[in-house]
């Protein structure tokens, strides 16, 4: 039996895809399995169906839909989502995969070092603010500034994450799949959080990927999405403390990009929708979700260093997970043929 899924959604042509399998096949632990999910268009001319399932998803599928597509065919209990393009290095499953021995641990983020520069972070994680506003975490900034232990944080981006596939079940019905690939992560992982999981950045796990435009949010989509993020979440936040700190961020948002009015429109826009939808919903998803946590118990987090980062939403109970036992080891992969052609 597999003991962790890493699950490969296909995006921007074959390239990227190849040197992610590359990097994968040729450093990936034993009893794991990889899954990329396509649209179709991947005629594997390497021969790698021994060693990849490959599963196509509808033409119409988007990015989160051929994760969630990926999903129903992992086996194992931790997946590992990893976009195409970012390429994994030695050992980079190893202190994640501990990490999942604890019960209330349900998401682990890797540190994904720039390509051009592998002193530069791209991405240490994400953290998210009382008022609405997504940071990843130490982007742009120096590796040495990282810590050297695990940290909580909010959850990992969807670049490079890994998963419980239980918390990932129990919780998914509280996803939002019309947010984008840049707010779909901290939407899974405030869902998480509302349940009693907590998130870990874990430094010794690197991953080599290229860094985003800077400006990924600053359209009229993106500013929608972050608005329907917030109104998702406001409740569980606390709505006196989440309104309060909105409106100053809708505001410098606004303000930041006075050059793009479409932006700053959909901003104020998505700020009035979401209290109409909060008047009309006076009840918070909270208290409902609240009633349906699992059994709890005493687990802690194995590393003594795990320490809070400032301005997220702390985890109030733990919860207990089943893994099965007798898990089989994974053969080494056929690849010679695929490596040899990169």
């Amino acid at each position: 039996m597999s003991r962790l899924s890493i699950l490969i959604p296909a995006e921007g042509g074959a390239e990227p895809l190849e040197r992610t399998l590359v990097s994968v096949l040729q450093n990936r632990p034993e009893a794991c399995e990889v899954i990329v999910v396509t649209h179709g268009e991947y005629d594997d001319p390497y021969e790698l169906a021994g060693e990849v399932r490959f599963l196509a998803a509808p033409l119409t599928a988007g990015p989160i839909q051929r994760i969630q597509h990926g999903l129903r065919h992992c086996r194992g209990p931790v997946v590992h989502v990893l976009r195409a393009g970012v390429e994994a290095t030695d050992h980079w499953t190893d202190v994640p995969l501990a990490h999942f021995e604890e019960a209330n641990v349900a998401a682990v983020a890797p540190l994904i070092v720039d390509a051009s520069d592998q002193r530069r972070v791209v991405s240490a994680g994400l953290d998210y603010r009382t008022g609405g506003r997504l940071i990843v975490r130490a982007a742009g900034e120096s590796v040495d500034c990282t810590p050297s232990a695990a940290q909580h944080i909010v959850g990992p981006a969807l670049s490079a994450a890994f998963y419980r596939l239980e918390a990932l079940q129990r919780c998914g019905d509280d996803f939002d799949t019309r947010l984008g690939i840049q707010f779909a992560g901290a939407d899974w992982a405030l869902a998480m959080r509302r349940r009693g999981y907590v998130s870990l950045f874990e430094p010794s796990s690197r991953l080599v990927g290229e860094a985003d435009p800077r400006d990924v949010t600053a359209t009229a989509r993106a500013a929608w999405q972050a608005e329907r993020l917030f109104w998702r979440h406001a409740a569980t936040i606390g709505w006196t403390r989440s309104l309060a700190a909105h409106g100053g961020v809708v505001l410098a948002e606004c303000a930041r990009h006075w050059k793009s009015p479409q932006v700053a429109v959909s901003r104020l826009a998505g700020m009035l929708v979401g209290c109409g939808w909060a008047i009309s919903h006076r009840k918070p998803a909270g208290r409902k979700v609240a009633a349906q946590k699992p059994a709890v118990t005493d687990a802690t987090v194995p590393n003594a260093a795990v320490t809070s980062a400032t301005g997220t939403i702390e985890a109030t109970s733990r919860v207990i997970h089943r893994t099965d036992a007798g898990e089989a080891t994974t053969p080494a992969p056929r690849r010679d043929s695929f490596e040899r052609a990169h």
